[in-house]
């Protein structure tokens, strides 16, 4: 770690090799980007234009620019990531207030939902055992917890929809006993992953996010296929998963590097995102209809 010139105070000295150990450790490349080399190169370009300010000219300037660069943009990236993790946090709020006003749960498929939530917890805990930066894959727990609230809604509101179209997209009765089935073996599955699986298998993590992310999504497709409407699915929701992958690719190639199977996953959601995007388009009458259908189903009671 970079010490501070005697000036700098104490307090400032902790706050500075605070922010540069989180923007700047853990880089795929430190021989780069690294705590002591971005310091040292900021520090040296604030003294050349202290020094050249009277119009002299350094050719290290130069150089120290040149140098600093990847330091600048590393921190961009943190920026951008911490900017998906604060998207993240609305991005299934949309959805979740479709549910709660039309108290219907249509063109939602519960398996597809348990898929997803697996499919978000594998990518947390590979990054997080991996000591990426959380910047790099903090959206991920994010958008578990909000699936897991969307599983209790789904419980919770799916004998509540109004045609036998919609009905089938969701369990037909879901129990006390089918409940704490999902609960138990989801927590066994996390507990598992955390303290049970080796570090050599932690590749299998995003081996099984390839098909379940194919699985999740695809259901979801086939179930807005079948119904003909996208119920209480959010526009804003998918848009916001298609954009969040796309800029996840960058980010991935700049925080942790090429992570082929990491990069990969995130390829496969900006496609069938993309998929999902066209279905609203293609169903957007029928979805119109079936929203003022639920709308004058509640004036009627």
């Amino acid at each position: 770690m970079s010490e501070f010139p005697v000036p700098v105070t104490n307090i400032s000295s902790s706050i500075m090799n605070g922010f540069s150990q989180w923007a700047w450790s853990n880089n795929p490349n430190p021989d780069v980007v690294s705590p002591q080399i971005c310091i040292d190169s900021l520090l040296r370009i604030s003294s050349l234009l202290h020094k050249n300010s009277g119009g002299d000219d350094d050719k290290s300037s130069s150089f120290s620019t040149v140098s600093t660069i990847p330091c600048l943009t590393s921190i961009l990236l943190k920026l951008i990531g911490l900017a998906i993790i604060l998207g993240a946090c609305l991005n299934k709020s949309p959805l979740l207030y479709n549910i709660i006003t039309t108290k219907s749960t249509a063109g939602l498929s519960l398996s597809s939902l348990y898929a997803e939530s697996i499919m978000y917890a594998n990518s947390a805990f590979y990054s997080y055992l991996h000591n990426n930066p959380f910047t790099a894959w903090g959206e991920n727990a994010v958008l578990f917890v909000q699936t897991i609230i969307v599983v209790f809604l789904v419980w919770h509101y799916n004998t509540n929809t109004p045609d036998s179209t919609a009905r089938k997209t969701t369990t037909a009765s879901i129990g006390f006993e089918h409940r704490l089935s999902a609960i138990t073996i989801l927590s066994s599955y996390m507990i598992t992953i955390l303290y049970v699986v080796q570090p050599k298998y932690y590749y299998l993590l995003l081996s099984m996010n390839l098909p379940m992310t194919i699985y999740a999504r695809g259901i979801l497709i086939y179930t807005i296929y079948s119904c003909k409407h996208t119920g209480a699915n959010s526009l804003i929701t998918h848009s916001m998963n298609l954009f969040g992958s796309l800029i996840r690719i960058v980010t991935t190639i700049g925080e942790v590097g090429w992570d082929v199977p990491l990069l990969a996953s995130y390829g496969f959601g900006v496609w069938l995102n993309s998929t999902l995007l066209c279905q609203f388009w293609v169903y957007r009458f029928n979805t119109k209809k079936y929203l003022k259908s639920l709308q004058d189903k509640k004036k009627e009671d």
